[in-house]
């Protein structure tokens, strides 16, 4: 099966991991990046050990208008991807333990 993957729908969450989750912290950390095929999806998760993320932060992200936050961020890829799919990004995230971002492609 071929995989369509919108454009710039991997790259901010991997970016914002980065900024956000790891070099805020001395040590440092770990992303991973996961594809897995399921039936009648295939689910993209980018994870980190990073700092995490209060529940109301994650809240703001999810529910973020575009006029909120310019260029090619959390909020734009949420918007962009339930516009194409009807559904965007779920978020899990624990205070110092990390933070998972991830969506589904539904099959065509």
């Amino acid at each position: 099966m071929r995989l369509l993957l919108p454009p710039l729908s991997i790259q901010p969450l991997v970016e914002n991991a980065v900024k956000h989750g790891l070099l805020s912290r001395n040590a440092g950390g770990t992303i991973q990046l996961s594809i897995t095929r399921r039936e009648g999806f295939t689910l993209i998760e980018v994870k980190d050990n990073g700092k995490g993320m209060e529940q109301e932060k994650v809240n703001q992200l999810q529910n973020a208008a575009q006029s909120e936050k310019a260029g090619i961020g959390i909020p734009n890829t949420n918007r962009r991807l339930q516009q194409l799919y009807g559904q965007g990004l779920s978020i899990v995230s624990r205070v110092n333990e990390g933070t998972t971002v991830s969506f589904v492609i539904p099959d065509r």
